[in-house]
């Protein structure tokens, strides 16, 4: 009986058709806009210049903030215009 439901069992598996294996039909042609890889190559790009334009607008703004006075209150804790008082050694008091 055993065997009789172990060939059973396997005859059912190979008559019956698995869906997830069977062959997809080819998507239709492409009506135009952009590919995959094309959206991919454009956010890339659109990264790279909104980067390259954040550090040209910082870079302006550490060189005219470089003339301000610092903040009242943090000139004596060494903090600089730049804001660049955390990566300056201080001298605190003892």
């Amino acid at each position: 009986m055993r065997r009789f439901l172990c060939v059973a069992a396997v005859a059912l598996v190979a008559v019956v058709p698995v869906t997830s294996n069977a062959q997809q039909p080819a998507p239709p042609p492409s009506t135009g806009g952009l590919t995959g890889g094309q959206v991919v190559a454009l956010a890339i790009v659109a990264a790279a210049a909104a980067a390259i334009a954040w550090y040209a607008v910082a870079g302006t703004a550490a060189v005219t903030a470089g003339t301000a006075a610092a903040p009242v209150g943090l000139a004596e804790l060494g903090a600089g215009a730049g804001g660049l008082g955390a990566l300056e050694p201080i001298a605190l008091p003892a």
